[in-house]
């Protein structure tokens, strides 16, 4: 199972201080957002996508397909 360097609870998803601040400080190399709307909206996930600097891939999961996929990344 992959290591989980943090883990937020907020109602914003995505937003500059995490993209840009937490995840240099934390040496993220993914952030996966977990909401089941947003994985079924592709043009939501590209919105947010634009808060991510180019460096940091992003994976949008329904809460049951993290539980599926998260022991396999």
């Amino acid at each position: 199972m992959p290591t989980i360097e943090m883990a937020r609870v907020d109602n914003r998803l995505i937003h500059g201080q995490i993209s840009v601040r937490w995840c240099s400080k934390l040496e993220i190399n993914t952030i996966i957002v977990i909401n089941d709307a947003l994985a079924q909206n592709k043009v939501q996930q590209g919105l947010l996508d634009m808060a991510v600097p180019d460096d940091y891939p992003t994976r949008y999961y329904s809460l049951q397909g993290a539980i599926d996929k998260l022991p396999n990344l």
